[in-house]
């Protein structure tokens, strides 16, 4: 008589996040054992994480499959931006107590990372090997992230794989997908320089299946992975999209590059709220190219999700 195999276990941090909680979901579908780990928890059976310190990772079950950790600060814009000191303290100093809590417990400690670790805003396509140039305080503190989690798992029994994830899109979703749909559902004109930005992004399910694959995948021990929908799209052709699965058009608004900047500018020096409209036409101009073949070189992997789907299950005018 042949035993099951008891189901592998994940503890995920952040699992009260739009992110971690849609992982946990999809890790419990495929089989998993999932703790959830939230600052506040929300109901019976969760584990509370009261700080990213020493201290507040002391009691979680670290006994595990795989850690993933999502718990970090993001999507805060001016005027509500943390300092750089805040992120460190977070995203960076956090991430090494958690990873430190871990050593030689768990048997993978999967990094949820993002592009901006990298920078990348230029005309060049990023990847694992990209020489990292953070140029925000949120993408500099989750590259030393990175760099205090391999210190700390180095030549221990915990293997660290790390995830840097580009702009995630879904429904309901934060960041720069999610205020481009605003934009268009708004009816706002599109400015026409828009086409010059591209930008690789993932939608919300490719996202987690692509980290449930960093979780159990042996072949990925000590990898970066970068994984995406598939070829960037610029942003007015992501725009016409969005306002396709709507059943609508847009407009497109003859303008140049300086022009938005200004608009930016002048919108940010407003305040009293304008920092977002600031914000939102600024980031219309954000490129960011991802060419990454890791996790479909090392596991066989693909976004089950196209653009299109993606975009239709984030932004579909509801019946």
């Amino acid at each position: 008589m042949t035993g099951t195999a008891p189901a592998p276990i994940a503890l995920v941090t952040g699992a009260s996040g739009y992110l971690g909680s849609r992982f946990a979901a999809h890790a419990e579908s495929r089989g998993w054992q999932v703790a959830r780990c939230a600052r506040r928890a929300p109901g019976a059976g969760w584990h509370v994480l009261p700080s990213l310190d020493d201290a507040g990772v002391a009691g979680l079950p670290l006994d595990c499959d795989a850690v993933v950790h999502f718990a970090a600060i993001a999507h805060r814009y001016p005027p509500d931006a943390p300092s750089e000191a805040e992120y460190e303290r977070v995203n960076a100093h956090g991430t090494a107590a958690l990873a430190r809590a871990a050593r030689g417990r768990a048997r993978a400690f999967v990094l949820v990372s993002s592009v901006a670790a990298v920078g990348g805003t230029g005309h060049e396509p990023i990847g694992p090997r990209s020489e990292p140039r953070p140029e925000s305080p949120y993408g500099r503190s989750k590259l030393h992230a990175e760099r205090l989690a391999a210190a700390e798992l180095a030549g221990s029994g915990t293997s660290l794989r790390i995830v840097r994830l580009p702009a995630v899109y879904g429904p309901g979703s934060p960041g720069a997908v999610a205020q481009l749909g605003r934009w268009v559902m708004r009816g706002l004109p599109v400015p026409s320089c828009c086409a010059q930005a591209r930008r690789s992004m993932i939608a919300v399910d490719n996202a987690v299946d692509a980290l449930l694959v960093a979780a159990r995948h042996p072949s990925l021990d000590g990898c970066i992975a970068m994984p995406s929908d598939g070829p960037a799209p610029d942003m007015l052709d992501l725009a016409r999209r969005i306002a396709r699965v709507r059943g609508t058009s847009i407009r497109v608004l003859p303008c140049p590059r300086l022009g938005i900047r200004a608009v930016s500018a002048i919108a940010t020096m407003a305040g009293r709220g304008r920092g977002a409209i600031g914000t939102a036409a600024a980031r219309l101009l954000e490129q960011c190219i991802v060419a990454d073949d890791t996790l479909e070189r090392l596991a066989a992997w693909r976004p089950p999700v196209s653009i299109d789907e993606g975009l239709a299950r984030s932004f579909g005018a509801t019946p």
